[in-house]
């Protein structure tokens, strides 16, 4: 019976995966908004504007995809979902930097308050929001938006940095936004494999 019930649930694991990890249109149109809200954000110094960049992020969906599928043993799956979060990510990088150049031509005046965080207790806190991100996604009465914002909060804004420090040419932000971004991403996963590891292999 027990084996049954496993059986249903690796599969609705799969079909959600495989729904919510599609590079469909409202993927890449959040994707392009919560780029520009977040540079805005930055630029503004508006942590309020931020938040909502994190709200619209639909990043939550290739991450948690790539971690389910390498559970599930779907190799090959697991590359596509890993495939399309990098296009996800360049492509958010890209619409970010446009913001930032249309910034600096527009002489639109910084009141930047936010700066990329460096350490490795930020690992552990990409970690937790991991865990919570992914239990929220399992959860049926819990909405996407709480869990994409529990991710989105280390993800967004060190992301949308990495833009700013290619349009002003500061190597030292690319370099602190780029390892910022990637601690973030690593425990992100962690945090998400450990919930798929818990889930799927529990008595």
């Amino acid at each position: 019976m027990f084996g049954i019930e496993r059986l249903f649930e690796r599969q609705n694991i799969k079909n959600k995966a495989q729904e919510e990890s599609k590079l469909d249109a409202d993927l890449v149109t959040l994707a392009l908004i919560s780029s520009v809200l977040a540079a805005f954000g930055i630029q503004l110094g508006n942590e309020f504007v931020l938040i909502g960049a994190m709200l619209v992020s639909p990043l939550i969906d290739p991450i948690i995809s790539v971690i389910s599928f390498l559970h599930l043993g779907e190799w090959r799956k697991s590359m596509g979902a890993l495939a399309r979060l990098i296009f996800v990510l360049f492509l958010s990088l890209l619409v970010a930097l446009i913001a930032f150049l249309v910034f600096e031509l527009v002489n639109f005046t910084p009141r930047v308050s936010y700066t990329p965080f460096v350490g490795v207790e930020y690992f552990f806190v990409a970690l937790l929001l991991g865990l919570v991100g992914t239990l929220l996604w399992f959860w049926p009465n819990s909405s996407n938006t709480a869990a994409g914002l529990s991710m989105a909060i280390s993800l967004v804004p060190p992301l949308a940095n990495i833009s700013r420090g290619f349009a002003l040419l500061d190597q030292s932000l690319i370099k602190e936004s780029v390892f910022s971004t990637c601690i973030n991403i690593v425990g992100l996963m962690v945090g998400a494999a450990l919930v798929f590891w818990l889930k799927i292999n529990r008595d």
